[in-house]
């Protein structure tokens, strides 16, 4: 249980779950009305539209009025009571700060403890960690603005994950501070967690939905930033480059000069319309022909 000493809510989303959760999630929510504020859903929603999901959680808590959003999932679960007081008191001194985050324990199925050091001291993040490194704030461990992506276009929205476009829009909006304290326990590989998924044999017709929505989204930061990092974003381009690469090496050739050409066109500006068809031509017909989808 968190130590406070201002009022919170926990907005808790049962997305159609069939082990019971519901009913726990009820029996909570009647004990405590004042807190638990419940959402149900009659299906699945993450194996639909993730970008759905997101929106859904990011409209509650503009409904409730609230300030700030700590994020937890799924079977990942927060170690220190006072981990929302010091997050919060750092953010209320100082109005930059758009996200706080901490180290965290990685625990897998087994109950072992994985965890390795990522934030050995409280630090500001850099602008090139938070563009280059997907995930390198630890969803458990962050608090963020409510207001992070207000304004924001649907290619930021829509990306099929949704801790990275927070990540760098803080980055971009302020900056991110990191508690280098271990203030929350991260579930490795459990079930049908994103970890767990990642480590099995998706089909390649997702993997490829997975990309172009996150290269659209770096495409639309670099927009949103006007340019003053276009060479992290194409750095990061680079690595789906590679991954396209590996999954089609008899386009290996044209991907490349694709997206060479894409890479130079961003220190003129923005990326030229025609690149961009071609770049989304190309997964698109890649994904149809190698999985076989109309």
């Amino acid at each position: 249980m968190q130590q406070t000493n201002f009022p919170y809510i926990a907005i808790v989303h049962d997305d159609a779950s069939t082990d019971g959760s519901a009913d726990i999630i009820r029996a909570y929510a009647e004990k405590h009305p004042d807190i638990i504020k419940p959402i149900f859903e009659s299906e699945n929603l993450y194996s639909k539209d993730i970008g759905l999901l997101k929106r859904k959680m990011q409209e509650a808590a503009e409904a409730y009025g609230v300030k700030y959003i700590a994020v937890c999932e799924g079977d990942d679960y927060w170690n220190d009571p006072l981990k929302l007081q010091k997050q919060v008191d750092y953010m209320e001194t100082h109005p930059d700060c758009y996200m706080t985050g901490c180290d965290v324990h990685f625990l897998t199925n087994e109950g072992e403890d994985v965890s390795r050091v990522r934030f050995k001291t409280s630090r500001r993040l850099s602008r090139y960690e938070a563009i280059t490194k997907a995930g390198y704030v630890y969803t458990v461990g962050t608090v963020y603005r409510r207001d992070l992506l207000e304004g924001c276009p649907a290619g930021v929205l829509n990306c099929h994950v949704g801790d990275y476009p927070r990540q760098i829009m803080a980055a971009l909006k302020g900056y991110i501070y990191i508690f280098g304290e271990k203030m929350a326990t991260y579930r490795y590989a459990m079930g049908n967690s994103w970890t767990a998924t990642r480590l099995k044999n998706i089909d390649e017709a997702k993997k490829l939905r997975a990309w172009r929505s996150e290269l659209i989204m770096l495409d639309e930061m670099n927009r949103i930033s006007q340019g003053r990092y276009a060479d992290l974003f194409c750095w990061r381009k680079g690595i789906y480059a590679r991954h396209l690469r590996k999954l089609f090496p008899f386009m290996s050739p044209a991907i490349t000069d694709l997206f060479r050409c894409n890479f130079a066109a961003h220190y003129w500006g923005d990326a030229p319309s025609l690149f961009r068809r071609l770049r989304n031509a190309l997964i698109l017909r890649l994904s149809m022909q190698k999985a076989k989808l109309r």
